[in-house]
């Protein structure tokens, strides 16, 4: 799936400012002091560390390259973002508070620049009401999305839809289980097919 999907950064709706804290640190000594007894001098340790504040929405575009991405690979995708809460969102600053939400899936012949998370921000933004219930609401966002990506794809999944799939898919994955491993396999050797003939393609080249 990672060969096949490019991950775009996720980038906050709101200016720096409104989602981003910092706390102070400092490591003291065992008495509780900043000062080194045996080696006589002073700690260092202070610092502050930056968070993103709860409640902050950021969008991330994930896309195919080309059509290299088939059916059993958007459905292990989706299943793993389903499973996985924080899928693609771990990292120093967010550690794994962060949950994902899938806003929809759009297709077409080519990728619009609609899609890009640079675009959907300057697009959505609104510096004279930044408390607008947009920025901090997931279903109303999602909605929004949706109408500025819907028009410019030939193919749209809902949020909804999209929802709903992954349950079909989670649910098979508990109940029948044993099936979705044949699939799994059956594919491993159409995956390694496909990347015999692509590496060795641009060798021959």
């Amino acid at each position: 799936v990672k060969a096949a999907v490019n991950y775009s950064d996720a980038l906050s709706l709101l200016p720096k400012h409104y989602c981003v804290d910092a706390t102070f640190h400092n490591r003291a000594f065992e008495d509780g002091t900043l000062f080194d007894a045996e080696s006589k001098k002073n700690s260092n340790n202070l610092f502050n560390r930056h968070f993103v504040k709860p409640g902050t929405l950021l969008v991330q575009v994930l896309s195919t390259r080309g059509r290299l991405l088939p059916q059993f690979g958007l459905d292990h995708l989706l299943l793993s973002l389903g499973v996985a809460g924080t899928y693609g969102g771990q990292t120093s600053v967010y550690g794994t508070n962060i949950r994902t939400h899938i806003a929809g899936i759009y297709a077409g012949r080519f990728e619009q620049p609609e899609t890009s998370p640079y675009q959907i921000v300057r697009t959505l933004a609104n510096p004279e009401a930044w408390d607008d219930p947009l920025f901090k609401d997931v279903k109303r966002l999602t909605t929004r999305l949706d109408e500025l990506l819907s028009p410019v794809h030939e193919v749209t999944m809902t949020a909804q839809e999209v929802h709903d799939y992954q349950n079909n898919l989670l649910q098979r994955f508990e109940s029948d289980f044993q099936s979705l491993e044949t699939e799994y396999q059956e594919a491993a050797g159409k995956v390694a097919d496909f990347f015999d003939q692509w590496f060795m393609g641009k060798k021959g080249k």
